[in-house]
């Protein structure tokens, strides 16, 4: 399984000592952790500039692969969209992984 972690909206910067409590460990899904991913994709996108080539890579990348929408012009969609358009990628992801990677699961909200 191809887990694309070089993506601009797997890239969140996080605390050092909560990165070391979390080690290996896949993080549960909870509303707070969905809210600060949501509020992190519209950061992302509202304050790339004309256009943050990385950011704009990832999401043709995603509309045109993932999506298989070629023709969709996130260019000119609503930044909040777009953000819950690749969370509800994100946690798919997150859920593809569960499912092969054993362990307990680290809550960033109890960290």
């Amino acid at each position: 399984m191809y887990f694309p972690v070089n993506r601009f909206w797997n890239l969140v910067p996080s605390e050092p000592r909560l990165n070391l409590d979390k080690s290996a460990r896949l993080p549960e899904w909870t509303p707070a952790l969905e809210t600060r991913i949501l509020k992190h994709l519209v950061s992302c996108i509202e304050h790339s500039t004309d256009p943050d080539p990385i950011i704009h890579d990832d999401l043709a990348y995603y509309y045109y692969f993932i999506q298989r929408d070629a023709a969709f012009d996130f260019e000119h969609v609503a930044p909040e969209k777009i953000a819950r358009d690749v969370l509800v990628h994100v946690k798919k992801g997150l859920e593809s992984l569960e499912q092969i990677i054993p362990g307990t699961r680290f809550n960033p909200d109890r960290a």
